[in-house]
């Protein structure tokens, strides 16, 4: 698989798509998410730029998920019926997870037979973040 990023861009409250990565310049090249004639395209220096991976998974709608991400996940439990976790996607231990620090738990972003849905962002949804706010 390739890696593949998105970008969030703070000084305009952007989310970009990358389309390069320059390491030796230390640049990405950046584009708006929206924009599909790519007018916005520009370089910037990596540290202008909040970089998240893709985590390869898509959700119920078949929208790519990235770390970042805030994610609602379904599971049946036979002997316990439905188990749900709303949470951000992180990389934790070398897998991605759904973290949630209001209940302090982690669980693995892909397990089988679990449904997810994107319900936003951590960086243009900032609601999801605050401790006393449950997004669903």
């Amino acid at each position: 698989m390739i890696p593949k990023f998105r970008a969030w861009m703070p000084s305009l409250q952007w989310m970009c798509e990358v389309t390069v990565i320059d390491y030796d310049l230390r640049s990405l090249d950046i584009c708006r998410i929206e924009d599909i004639a790519r007018h916005t395209e520009m370089r910037v220096d990596k540290n202008e730029v909040v970089l998240m991976q893709s985590t390869g998974l898509k959700d119920k709608n078949d929208v790519e998920i990235f770390e970042g991400d805030v994610v609602k996940q379904e599971m049946l439990i036979p002997t316990s019926g439905i188990e749900k976790i709303t949470g951000v996607v992180e990389m934790l231990e070398g897998a991605w997870t759904i973290v949630n620090d209001k209940e302090e738990i982690a669980c693995h972003l892909w397990r089988e037979g679990a449904e997810m849905k994107i319900l936003g962002n951590i960086y243009e949804n900032p609601e999801f973040m605050e401790a006393d706010n449950d997004p669903e």
